[in-house]
């Protein structure tokens, strides 16, 4: 059973998120969605980012712009008061 501090995380997680989905939108040709994986008390280190494309090019113009999207993500989960210091793991996945 997740503690109100694990929930709180797990909003001001799923806030970010939703901002980067919607900036990876205009940004990334052919990104449809995305999700997340983690253990709530070990946040730090345990994130997964899963992206979904919509076809194979999309997904390895993605794949070279993974600096950008790693830089996105720790600045959009820093202003919902998410700081990580180790480093998220982010899987390109086809749709």
């Amino acid at each position: 059973m997740a503690t109100k501090t694990e929930k709180r995380l797990e909003k001001s997680l799923v806030q970010g998120l939703t901002v980067l989905c919607e900036h990876l939108e205009s940004e990334l040709l052919g990104f449809c969605w995305l999700t997340h994986k983690c253990n709530l008390k070990k946040l730090d280190g345990s994130l997964q980012v899963l992206l979904y494309f919509n076809d194979g090019t999309a997904l390895k113009q993605a794949q070279a712009k993974q600096a950008m999207v790693d830089t996105l993500t720790l600045r959009l989960l820093a202003q919902q008061g998410i700081k990580l210091s180790k480093a998220i793991g982010y899987q390109f996945l086809l749709d």
